[in-house]
């Protein structure tokens, strides 16, 4: 891969997970009694509740991973959204 292709689906990766960890916490907010969240991802499928929880908590181990070794949470970040199948 170009640093360009490497740089481009870095980016998409971390948009996805962004996407990915907001419904969860859109969804969490609504099991709580929060009020209701405008959320235009239709394309996305229904995921459970545990993994959305999942979800949250992979997001909060990336984040203090890339407090530590920024490098190695972007290799995993990228390995992570590469390997997931969303049904």
């Amino acid at each position: 891969m170009t640093n360009q292709s490497v740089a481009i689906a870095r980016l998409a990766a971390q948009i996805m997970r962004r996407i990915l960890v907001n419904r969860a916490l859109a969804r969490a907010c609504l099991k709580r009694g929060g009020g209701p969240v405008r959320v235009h991802l239709e394309e996305i499928p229904d995921l459970s509740s545990q993994r959305d929880q999942e979800l949250v908590d992979l997001d909060e181990v990336l984040d203090r991973l890339a407090l530590l070794d920024p490098r190695k949470a972007g290799v995993i970040e990228l390995r992570l959204h590469i390997m997931v199948r969303v049904p």
